[in-house]
């Protein structure tokens, strides 16, 4: 019997990425922007007389799902690079980079409390010019002098170098604040981008019924590609995602490469 559906993409609604072994949620990509979905083979021939075709040889089949997304998501960054988002707690990484006029000519107070080996919490402070350029360096020291500053981390307080700076001028700092919470992901050379259970969630246009049908489409194993580019710039960024499907190599039930299911929410059964 030929039951087969004539059905018009119309959006996908969202990209599904499980962990393997648990079967536990990842990622969920919901702005998705554009989706496109490549099937291929690979077909070799043997020839006979002038070139005629005998025999057809199929092999290599792949499918990828290549997507844009119109946020950066980072549990999609951290697979894209082999990495676990870690949440940190009452961490120093991150560094802050400050312009600050002076209105005292012997010192400046930072806005947060620098962090970091007793006598060296800054480093450096910069003398900078109307256009941010740097001037002259400064170096940390347990006194102000002409060529050191200080530095008192209960107050917060800098002694600017000694006879340095006048009222109008900006001293630029860098320095290390303590966070109570943040997040990171870290790109190690050594890792690469991960694997996981994939579901597209679409919706069809039923061009016969002129109606929308959810479909769903199930890779149980895919590659997501580790290669990737973000651009900065005027405009918000969009992420490139990529996934490839894998034949399941340890199941003896099936090798496929995806599962498309066709479904009626009205026939869902609950009882």
């Amino acid at each position: 019997m030929n039951n087969t559906m004539r059905y018009a993409f119309k959006k996908a609604r969202a990209l599904r990425i499980n962990n393997l072994e648990t079967d536990e949620l990842e990622v969920r990509l919901v702005d998705l922007k554009t989706v496109t979905w490549t099937n291929g083979q690979e077909t070799v021939y043997a020839e006979g007389t002038d070139g005629a075709k005998l025999a057809a040889f199929d092999n290599n089949k792949v499918s990828t799902l290549k997507a844009t997304n119109g946020t950066v998501d980072t549990g999609y960054l951290a697979m894209a690079v082999g990495a676990d988002e870690e949440v940190i707690q009452n961490g120093s990484e991150i560094s802050l980079c400050e312009i600050y006029k002076v209105t005292n000519a012997t010192k400046i107070t930072l806005n947060h409390k620098a962090t970091g080996a007793v006598g060296a919490e800054i480093k450096f402070i910069y003398a900078v010019d109307k256009q941010k350029n740097k001037i002259d360096t400064y170096d940390q020291a347990a006194e102000a002098s002409e060529t050191a500053f200080a530095y008192a981390p209960d107050t917060k307080e800098i002694t600017l170098p000694t006879g340095k700076f006048k009222i109008g001028d900006r001293v630029m700092v860098e320095y290390h604040p303590k966070f109570s919470e943040y997040r990171k992901i870290v790109n190690d050379s050594n890792k690469f981008s991960k694997s996981g259970r994939i579901v597209l969630d679409a919706w069809f246009r039923d061009i016969c019924d002129d109606v929308d049908v959810p479909l769903q489409v199930v890779m149980e194993r895919g590659k997501v590609s580790g290669n990737f580019e973000l651009a900065f710039g005027d405009q918000a960024a969009v992420m490139n995602v990529a996934i490839e499907g894998k034949t399941d190599t340890c199941s003896d039930e099936t090798q496929a490469l995806w599962t498309l299911y066709d479904y009626d929410m009205s026939k869902i059964i609950d009882t």
